[in-house]
């Protein structure tokens, strides 16, 4: 859950490597939403920060109210602030966590070689020293 105090942003526009629901529990906050057609629609997990409005194409600029819910899809560009009339609070629901091909073959892929591992003497050789 996120509190902010008010009038105040409590990040800049980034976005989330996951799906998200946020759920307004108290107070209002401004939302803009965002489309950065510079990097693709898809996030790579650790890229998410320090993004500028700037360029950006504005989606949504919407108040939410104590009681609301905003779904903001994987990768949506988004910054919050709270209204200057008190303090905002949301809970925030991810989803669709670590759920992309990458993440799929990162772990297939690994578990498959430490059963080769397992079964062939070659995968446990050492690397030449001259390559």
């Amino acid at each position: 859950s996120f509190m902010t105090p008010m009038s105040s942003q409590g990040f800049k526009p980034h976005y989330d490597e996951v799906e998200v629901f946020m759920l307004q529990i108290e107070g209002r906050k401004r939302w803009r939403l965002y489309r950065d057609s510079s990097r693709g629609p898809l996030p790579l997990r650790g890229m998410c920060w320090d993004l500028e409005a700037q360029g950006l194409e504005l989606l949504l600029d919407t108040t939410v109210e104590a009681g609301d819910v905003l779904y903001l899809p994987r990768g949506t560009v988004h910054q919050g602030v709270a209204s200057d009339d008190g303090l905002s609070h949301h809970l925030t629901i991810s989803t669709y966590q670590r759920f992309a091909w990458v993440d799929f073959l990162l772990k297939g892929v690994s578990e498959a070689l430490e059963k080769a591992a397992l079964h062939d003497l070659r995968f446990r050789a050492g690397l030449p020293v001259n390559v």
